[in-house]
C-alpha cells in the first residue's frame, strides 16, 4: 500500500475523521520545502490508512488569507470563524514559521480505490477458521 502513495502525512483528530468522511477536503500546511514537493495528481497517505489524491494546490501568505479565501467548512469543519481557525493552526505552527514560508492549501479527494475497503472485503469473506488462522499467523510473527 505504501508504494502507491507519493507522500505520507499525519493528521490529528478530529481532522483525520473529517478527511475520511469527506467533510474536510482541504489540508492546510506551512509551505515548507517538504510540502512544496507535493504536486497536483499526487497521492497522499494520511495516518497510514487513508489514501487521497491531490486535486489542486493554492499558496497563500498566511493562514488567515487561506481561511478567508477557501471555504472554512472544507478546511476546518465545525470551526465557525477565521480567527478561531487561525488559533487552530497556531497550535501547530508559530507565526514566524508561517510568515517565513507562507501557507499551502492542499485540496484532496478520495480516489476510486481505497486500500481499507479491499482489506475489509477480504476479511469479511473469510470463514471463522480462516480468520482464526490469520490471527494465529499475526500472533506468531509478533513472538519472533
Amino acid at each position: 500500500m505504501l508504494e502507491t502513495a507519493d507522500f505520507e502525512l499525519h493528521v490529528q483528530e478530529p481532522f483525520f475523521t473529517y478527511l475520511k468522511s469527506g467533510d474536510k477536503t482541504i489540508e492546510g500546511r506551512c509551505a515548507t520545502d517538504q510540502y512544496k514537493k507535493i504536486e497536483v495528481g499526487a497521492s497522499i497517505l494520511f495516518n497510514k490508512c487513508l489514501l487521497l489524491q491531490v486535486q489542486d494546490l493554492h499558496y497563500y501568505a498566511s493562514f488567515r488569507e487561506m481561511l478567508e479565501a477557501e471555504p472554512l467548512c472544507k478546511v476546518l469543519p465545525e470551526v465557525e470563524t477565521t480567527e478561531e481557525g487561525v488559533q487552530v493552526y497556531r497550535n501547530f505552527y508559530s507565526e514566524e514559521k508561517e510568515m517565513s514560508n507562507g501557507v499551502l492549501a492542499i485540496c484532496v479527494k478520495k480516489p476510486m480505490w481505497q486500500p481499507y475497503l479491499s482489506m475489509a472485503s477480504i476479511i469479511s469473506d473469510l470463514s471463522l477458521g480462516g480468520l482464526q488462522s490469520l490471527l494465529d499467523v499475526a500472533h506468531r510473527s509478533e513472538q519472533c
